[in-house]
């Protein structure tokens, strides 16, 4: 029976064990992922979300526009107007993790991609 323990007990620090490497890698592909959207990856797509929110979700308006009365109106205006540059922008992000996935021997949900023998 001690030989079972032992063995179930190898099983678990070997999946703790890969569990954490996956983990770490998810974490480290992410970081890579966002330092490199953030640097230089989706400069236009960041730009745009930034200046439509300024613009429509802030309730403030600019450069002669509509100045919103009330919450739901700036609400319902920054989420018409804005829906599409955040969409493109959202597509760049997942595009630049995918990627930074795939270097990482990581499919698109995290998980270890199984080895090619």
């Amino acid at each position: 029976e001690s030989s079972m323990d032992e063995s179930s007990h190898d099983d678990s620090t070997l999946s703790c064990t890969l569990l954490l490497s996956q983990v770490t890698k998810c974490e480290k592909a992410v970081a890579k992922a966002y330092d490199h959207i953030n640097m230089s990856g989706c400069p236009k797509e960041l730009q745009a979300v930034t200046v439509c929110e300024v613009e429509w979700c802030s309730g403030r308006g600019g450069g002669g526009m509509f100045v919103h009365i009330n919450k739901k109106d700036t609400r319902d205006a920054c989420k018409k107007e804005c829906h599409t540059v955040r969409e493109n922008l959202d597509q760049c992000v997942k595009r630049h993790v995918t990627q930074s996935f795939a270097r990482y021997n990581l499919n698109e949900d995290g998980a270890l991609l199984k080895k090619r023998i």
